[in-house]
């Protein structure tokens, strides 16, 4: 067995207790016997090979199955200690959406996926490895309104994916600057040999958890409410804004958020669709930006 097939067997595995929940052994052979990954065509897993797929998930993705000898040896998916936090429920819809797609290869070209650009995952291999290990990175960077590219030494904290681009939280050396990097706007990263600690009581979730988007901003914390016309209530309730997004009224949505740009960007994007109710500076700035918009229509052509 090729280490494609196996890598595709511990997916499908995963993939298959997080939907149903829990499962026997027979249970789960019963699946295995249908599956187009049996290419033997064996009635179940061997024992062996069944403990071995668990140790190398456990091994691989951090993910525990484990055995509930009460509820008649049924296997499942364990979260606690780690819990289920976000990156876990991502990294499963991801193993979902790969399943899904190996087992539906003769219609994959009729799936349409929004692709990431290349230059974003470049040195992703070696940002994890330098998390991993709590390793300090050397890297070369020049964002877009840099004349030249620096190189700095950088204690990587976290990685961060938004609209199709990794970013990396970490402190210069230097300075003790904590900022965001753009994958796509590194020219090098390599791994150094120091290595530094984690801020003790560091929570990625926490950290981003008053923001929206990639960029945090040294701003308060504000009450941000607007109202949503007809057309775009269903969106913002199918899929919210923030995890704080409330809706107090019918139409009507508060935020407890950082208003960062990224945010504020967020909103122009609804256009007419909404209105800011409060806070006024933010109320204002939305319709002087909506202003401009217009003003830059009325130029007449060169």
């Amino acid at each position: 067995m090729t280490p494609v097939n196996t890598f595709h067997r511990y997916i499908w595995l995963i993939d298959l207790l997080n939907k149903r929940g829990s499962l026997t052994k027979e249970q789960i052979d019963r699946e295995w016997a249908s599956s187009h990954l049996n290419e033997t065509h064996d009635d179940e897993i061997p024992r062996r090979t069944f403990i071995r797929m668990r140790d190398a998930i456990a091994e691989l993705f951090d993910i525990e199955i484990a055995c509930s000898k009460k509820d008649g040896n049924r296997y499942f998916i364990d979260f606690d200690g780690a819990g289920q936090n976000s990156a876990r429920r991502y990294m499963l819809q991801l193993f979902s959406v790969s399943n899904l797609l190996h087992n539906t290869s003769k219609i994959r070209s009729r799936i349409v996926l929004e692709d990431v650009p290349a230059a974003s995952n470049q040195f992703l291999q070696v940002i994890v490895e330098a998390l991993t290990d709590n390793r300090i990175l050397q890297i070369t960077y020049q964002n877009f309104t840099m004349r030249q590219a620096y190189t700095f030494d950088v204690q990587p904290f976290c990685l961060r994916y938004y609209q199709q681009r990794w970013y990396l939280l970490s402190k210069r050396t230097d300075n003790g600057n904590l900022r965001l990097y753009a994958l796509d706007r590194m020219q090098s990263a390599q791994i150094t040999d120091q290595f530094f600690s984690l801020p003790e009581g560091f929570d990625a979730y926490d950290y981003f958890s008053r923001y929206v988007g990639a960029m945090p901003e040294d701003k308060p914390v504000e009450q941000v409410i607007i109202r949503a016309n007809e057309f775009r209530i269903n969106y913002l309730r199918s899929l919210p804004l923030h995890h704080s997004q409330r809706e107090t009224a019918e139409g009507q949505f508060e935020f407890t958020i950082v208003p960062t740009a990224d945010f504020i960007q967020e909103l122009r994007a609804m256009g007419a669709d909404i209105v800011v109710l409060k806070p006024k500076w933010l109320a204002e700035q939305m319709k002087e930006d909506a202003k401009k918009v217009l003003d830059a229509y009325k130029k007449p052509k060169s």
